[in-house]
């Protein structure tokens, strides 16, 4: 795969920039792509005093399936 340098590059410059940043990860657990159990366990190892939301009923565009959640859990972590 060609991208796989690039995303490798990428994966450890958003882990250094990110690591003293406060991080909210929210998982949409219907997403086919992007929230099955090992992706999910990759962010908590890579953030692992991040805050880790699921949204049980949000699938891969969570802003649009829970939009109300988001904004309760970026006012609870920055508000």
């Amino acid at each position: 795969m060609r991208a796989h340098p690039w995303l490798a590059t990428l994966e450890t410059r958003v882990a250094q920039t990110l690591a003293d940043k406060p991080v909210v990860l929210l998982f949409g657990r219907k997403d086919p792509a992007l929230a099955s159990d090992s992706i999910i366990e990759t962010w908590r190892r890579q953030f692992p005093d991040a805050t880790y939301i699921e949204l049980p009923e949000a699938g891969h565009y969570i802003q649009e399936d829970a939009p109300e959640e988001i904004i309760e859990a970026i006012r609870a972590e920055f508000g």
